[in-house]
């Protein structure tokens, strides 16, 4: 059975024609750069824990950019098929008319042959550096194409070329699949934290702020001159690997959630350092132990991340969660209490500190009449902190705003619970950070504000390909602006022993010397007796 030969039909070759027309379409580009530009302000505008699944990582966005790849690539096959064409196969036999509308264009008659003239002519455009190429015509006459600098040409088509690469290392670096992802934790001070994605642990050894001062003209309150601003954030972390317990340089315990951290993805693994006892290290909160071993330390500041095995870890901002407070009992212990703070957007508050009532003094101890059935439900005397501010100056709490303060405080109250069994509060005053009170026989003190760091965790395979993709946009761009490309073209035309050259430079060439090139190439022609002399174009 013979071979046989089977067509494309016309009806198709004519849709997958116009396919490649729409995906090279200037128009169809510009459309597809638009929807995108205006997803990724969506995805700009909307949290980072949800921007990442519902914007970067979705497949409506990584279809959007896998459309503008298709269409960069047609694009730059177009273009670089047109750029090949023309620097392999250029046009050369073009008709008088064409060289007569050329810049600088000049016209020259002598005795001779069409043959010396073009001999003469190339040997000049070689000594310059020119690749030269002849076409002989039906009438004797010839044509000629001098050239150099040609690689101008492939500059445009490179830049497309770069922009198909950034723009799959865009792809690569959005897409999950392909091994790229982000995610927000939250590491408290003396905590650590599991990141799922490379099983690196995380522990925020210390955490600080950098405050600058600065005097604003029109400051909230006219007794207050200096506000502050925060300059610097520093996360002093060290980085785990999980081992075996018998192997652990720490050992930590897993703390049980109920619900995320909020601003964080969600879930990640928190942990703190396991508590001893004298049967040796044993869970104390229900979590299970790990054993951890260093493999890295660093200070990350906000323009200065960390990498550690192929992952960058940013620093992107903090949020106060818990307060650290030392309660002096009337009997002297001193107990340590870590007070949580929440967001309370309804009482008009950046944070609202959990009610923990604090045992100062057990009852019989005090005062206090004891007679009631509500008092009798009460272990002694009691404070809680009620209320925290930001920033405290001359005695009273202010707004911080924008502009946070390196001086917070706590008021504190004490705590009484009445006939009818509700809770209710004394207010004592305010406790600055660093400061202690007197209440009773005990004592109250705030140490310090508890703080958790945010840091970003990303991991972008597709770097090294982005900048693969500047380096040849870079090449490109040098080609296109910084080499120079000269053609030239010469019509000899042979009437009855006489010889007419005609010499032009193509418009499109933006140099100021098209004159001396046009006179170098008519004075190759000195050896022949001139019938006219040159003669210069009117234009």
């Amino acid at each position: 059975m013979g071979d046989k030969h089977v067509d494309t039909p016309s009806d198709e070759r004519s849709l997958a024609t116009q396919i490649w027309g729409l995906l090279g379409s200037i128009k169809f580009a510009v459309g597809a750069l638009l929807l995108i530009a205006a997803a990724s302000v969506y995805g700009a505008m909307t949290p980072p824990a949800q921007a990442t699944e519902k914007v970067w990582h979705s497949l409506w966005y990584r279809s959007l950019l896998g459309i503008i790849l298709l269409s960069a690539v047609v694009c730059t096959v177009d273009r670089f098929d047109g750029v090949l064409k023309r620097i392999r196969s250029p046009r050369v036999g073009v008709a008088t008319k064409v060289v007569q509308a050329l810049r600088g264009y000049k016209r020259v008659r002598f005795k001779g042959t069409t043959e010396g003239a073009a001999a003469a002519l190339t040997s000049h455009f070689s000594r310059a550096r020119y690749s030269v190429l002849a076409e002989n015509s039906e009438d004797g006459g010839v044509s000629l194409l001098a050239r150099k600098g040609m690689s101008k040409l492939l500059g445009a088509p490179i830049v497309h070329v770069s922009l198909v690469v950034i723009i799959a290392a865009t792809i690569w670096g959005v897409s999950p699949s392909l091994g790229s992802y982000r995610q927000v934790i939250q590491i408290r001070e003396g905590e650590f934290t599991h990141e799922r994605h490379s099983g690196i642990w995380v522990g925020c050894d210390d955490f600080e702020i950098v405050y600058s001062e600065e005097t604003l003209s029109e400051p909230a309150h006219a007794d207050i001159k200096t506000y502050y601003k925060v300059s610097e954030y520093i996360s002093k972390v060290t980085f785990y690997e999980e081992v075996a317990l018998a192997e652990a340089e720490r050992i930590v315990e897993t703390i049980p959630q109920t619900e995320p951290r909020e601003g964080s993805d969600w879930p990640f693994t928190l942990a703190v350092e396991a508590k001893r006892d004298k049967g040796g290290v044993a869970p104390h909160i229900g979590g299970s132990l790990v054993g951890l071993r260093a493999t890295d330390r660093a200070a990350i500041r906000v323009n200065q991340p960390a990498h550690v095995q192929g992952h960058d870890f940013y620093q992107q901002s903090c949020d106060i969660r818990a307060l650290r407070v030392t309660v002096t009992t009337a009997k002297g212990a001193r107990e340590s209490h870590d007070i949580s703070l929440r967001l309370d957007r309804e009482r008009g508050v950046s944070y609202q500190p959990t009610l923990v009532p604090l045992l100062i003094e057990e009852r019989g101890t005090s005062d206090g009449n004891d007679e009631t059935p509500a008092m009798a439900q009460m272990p002694g005397r009691m404070v809680g902190v009620t209320a925290f501010a930001q920033r405290f100056e001359k005695g009273m709490p202010l707004t911080a705003g924008q502009h946070m303060a390196p001086s917070p405080a706590v008021r504190l109250e004490e705590i009484s619970i009445d006939e009818a069994g509700q809770v209710l509060g004394q207010q004592l005053g305010w406790v600055q950070e660093g400061q202690a009170m007197s209440v009773g026989a005990g004592r109250f003190a705030f140490d310090e504000t508890i703080y958790d760091t945010v840091l970003e965790v990303r991991r972008q395979p597709g770097v090294w390909l982005l900048i693969v993709g500047f380096a040849i946009s870079g090449v490109g761009l040098i080609l296109a602006f910084w080499v120079p490309m000269r053609e030239i073209r010469a019509k000899i035309i042979s009437q009855a022993g006489e010889v007419e050259v005609l010499v032009g430079i193509p418009r499109s060439y933006r140099g100021d010397d098209v004159s001396e090139i046009v006179a170098g190439a008519v004075k190759a022609l000195r050896g022949v007796e001139p019938l006219e002399g040159v003669r210069r174009r009117a234009t």
